[in-house]
């Protein structure tokens, strides 16, 4: 078994009785979830009151070692709904964890970025094709990993690179040699006319 890593968004969770669930979200598992566009939907659906809880106890399901925790999460028979030891809120905020550490990572805990784009799809082989050509691990390997892990390792190895992809405007040089070009351009064009 490998070493749980909270910091890459594993999570154990421990019944009264001792037993232990450990939760992690490997691309393998967000992969496992459905098609690219299933896998936005079910993280929309966490978001919605009406949705959330059965969205919830399928993201923990399937993100979890063991092959049945429907002790934690409850379960679906000809009864009905039957609760799981974890509450329905607890179990929603567990399951969002989980997908924000596979799906859009947190490399640097603590520290707030700006808001992506949205995109309607999440297309697990993509970034398992990056993480293999990026930090040269084998496919496997890629998929066992989380978004987290995958940005904190592209980080450890490429360190300056976030400092060059946060810089979005022109030193006072770079401006004035822009500016220079412009203004030559358009010397040009009114000489020509």
């Amino acid at each position: 078994m490998s070493h749980l890593l909270p910091e890459v968004g594993h999570v154990r969770i421990t019944t009264e009785a001792g037993r232990e669930y450990v939760f992690r979200p490997a691309l393998s598992r967000v992969a496992a979830l459905g098609n690219p566009i299933e896998i936005i939907a079910i993280y929309g659906d966490l978001h919605r009151p009406s949705a959330a809880r059965d969205a919830a106890a399928y993201v923990l399901a399937m993100f979890c070692d063991e092959p049945d925790c429907s002790e934690l999460i409850g379960w679906h028979d000809v009864d009905g709904w039957h609760h799981g030891a974890i509450p329905t809120g607890e179990m929603v905020t567990i399951a969002l964890h989980l997908m924000m550490h596979g799906m859009a990572g947190k490399a640097r805990p603590g520290q707030r970025s700006a808001p992506g784009e949205y995109s309607p799809r999440f297309d697990v082989a993509e970034h398992i094709a990056a993480a293999v050509v990026h930090l040269g691990v084998s496919r496997q390997e890629a998929s066992d990993m989380t978004m987290t892990e995958i940005q904190m390792l592209v980080e450890a190895k490429y360190p300056d690179a976030h400092k060059k992809a946060g810089k979005d405007y022109a030193t006072r040089d770079e401006y004035r040699v822009q500016m220079a070009a412009i203004m030559e351009r358009r010397k040009k064009a009114l000489d020509k006319i």
